[in-house]
């Protein structure tokens, strides 16, 4: 019989995710991607609270800076036209307003913090070691934020410095929380406005520099995002339109192989019921009648108070609770 893709082969892991292992997902977009699909289903999970960060060496200073609870000072931050932004972090944290944006930051690190003080597991996604370096004080960037091209120089990271960033991770990681777990994975997003070659050389730095570290500690584990989508889906028809971020399939492929590589049997039966769940909340009615619409809801909201992880339904709850008192008024 022919075969028609290869499959990647199963990973043993030394430990199982459960509705109750806390988690924080850092790194490039596709840490939202997978973070968010475990967010939907209710496990207890922090998602980028800095921002996207892609390349090692910046991801690095915001943890370091999270765990050593450095704020950020005026004198850090820049203007671009009306909005105030900082190098080191996403444009999502700038603001209009100076002070507004330097609030947002370090309460962003404050976040970080407590993050990573409370997570069982930390998954980290590296996006590219290709970076942009500004020129003046010679730091590498996260974060351009439209800045005129001359104001830096982009690079390859080197294989020492991206081991270096990595180290410091996990050093100040376990300074704070010595019980932390790892997961590192290889975004499957091309970076392709640096060209495919560039993009090719900067994954393979990426990946022999995380499966050095891996080989070193114990607490460091693989996941194979990149390989997946690279060996096994293979196909255009697995990214969008623009050919560089993976399709909403493939992401739902990914999620699977994540959810039969680490999940317990238990925790799989859960997030069944739990998408059940989510599901009934996020239908739009089809009925116009209010009365049969309030059974809907009083049965839903029922439902989610009998289930096992009833208070991960907290918000639903009170929203159905606020549409039953509003349908309720005359």
């Amino acid at each position: 019989m022919m075969k028609w893709r290869t499959v990647i082969e199963s990973i043993s892991f030394p430990f199982r995710i459960t509705l109750d292992t806390k988690m924080l997902f850092l790194g490039s977009c596709f840490a939202e991607n997978i973070g968010i699909k475990m967010a939907n289903h209710k496990f207890p999970i922090e998602i980028n609270p800095t921002g996207i960060s892609y390349n090692p060496i910046s991801l690095a200073e915001n943890i370091r800076q999270a765990v050593n609870q450095k704020s950020v000072t005026s004198a850090d931050i820049v203007q671009n036209g009306e909005q105030f932004v900082h190098f080191d972090f996403h444009s999502r944290l700038g603001h209009f307003d100076a002070d507004i944006c330097l609030s947002q930051i370090n309460r962003r690190l404050v976040q970080l913090h407590k993050a990573i003080h409370s997570s069982n597991l930390i998954f980290i996604s590296l996006g590219s070691a290709v970076a942009f370096e500004h020129i003046k004080n010679q730091k590498i960037v996260s974060n351009c934020h439209k800045f005129p091209q001359e104001y830096f120089k982009k690079r390859q990271l080197k294989h020492v410095e991206i081991s270096d960033s990595l180290n410091s991770i996990i050093h100040d990681i376990h300074h704070l929380n010595p019980q932390a777990q790892f997961v590192f994975t290889i975004s499957p997003v091309r970076h392709s406005r640096h060209g495919l070659i560039e993009n090719n050389r900067s994954k393979a730095n990426l990946i022999s520099a995380v499966h050095d570290l891996v080989e070193q500690h114990k607490a460091l584990h693989y996941f194979p995002s990149y390989e997946i989508i690279v060996d096994d889906l293979r196909d255009y028809r697995f990214y969008n339109r623009d050919l560089v971020h993976p399709s909403e399939e493939a992401i739902e492929y990914i999620w699977s192989y994540f959810k039969d590589q680490y999940l317990d049997d238990q925790t799989k039966v859960d997030l069944e019921s739990i998408k059940s769940l989510v599901n009934m909340y996020n239908h739009k009615a089809l009925t116009t009648s209010p009365h049969k619409r309030i059974q809907f809801l009083n049965s839903l909201k029922d439902k989610m108070s009998h289930h096992p992880y009833q208070d991960r339904f907290a918000e639903e709850i009170t929203d159905i609770n606020n549409q039953i008192t509003e349908m309720s008024t005359p």
